[in-house]
């Protein structure tokens, strides 16, 4: 299996209270994948959600603040494309 990836959120500040990012992350051809871990995100019921291991398959993730950046909140916006 493959190491964990961590991904940090830093600096992703929006010039208005409100803003939001996506993030869409491709299994490797292996469809092998480590934990990810999206550090400065809070998800819903406090857990990371599971990254789909079909090789080639796409996960796509919403972000949405209410503070101009300072907390993150995350959704699975699909799995497995």
């Amino acid at each position: 299996m493959p190491a964990a990836t961590t991904i940090y959120i830093i600096n992703a500040t929006t010039t208005l209270n409100a803003g939001s990012r996506k993030m869409m992350i491709v299994c490797n051809p292996n469809g092998t994948a480590g934990a990810l871990t999206i550090v400065g995100v809070e998800w819903a019921g406090g857990t990371t959600p599971t990254q789909t291991t079909t090789a080639n398959k796409t996960d796509i993730y919403s972000f949405s603040t209410n503070d101009a950046g300072s907390n993150w909140f995350g959704f699975v916006a699909g799995l497995n494309f």
